[in-house]
């Protein structure tokens, strides 16, 4: 589980990150980022998951999610500064994908991502 100053909870955080935030694509993944303005920007980088039905059965869902946090705290954590909202959305793929298969998209992905936020 994600600690609670690098979770997204709120449905507007998500709907802000996907809509007007940046985003980066694999076969496996798509990662949203968004700089937040905040004034104050409490806790770190906050990540948001996102795994549909399209990617499976609830135990598929659980699994692909518990892949995909153990990936997010071993990596993103200490590389993204406070103030970015990360979004990652699972495609159908990821059912398949291991963890280090799943690792290596989300890394190209999130820095393609904050590539093109930065560009804005």
């Amino acid at each position: 589980m994600l600690p609670r100053p690098h979770k997204l909870s709120a449905s507007s955080d998500f709907k802000e990150t996907i809509r007007k935030g940046a985003r980066a694509g694999s076969s496996a993944l798509v990662v949203h980022v968004r700089e937040r303005d905040d004034l104050i920007t409490r806790g770190g980088p906050r990540f948001g998951l996102v795994v549909s039905k399209q990617v499976g059965n609830a135990v598929t869902r659980h699994a692909v999610s518990r892949k995909l946090r153990a990936v997010v705290m071993d990596s993103a954590v200490g590389e993204l500064d406070a103030q970015w909202d990360v979004v990652i959305r699972a495609l159908p793929p990821a059912a398949e994908a291991s963890s280090a298969e799943l690792a290596a998209e989300f890394a190209s992905s999130l820095q393609r991502a904050v590539r093109k936020a930065n560009k804005r």
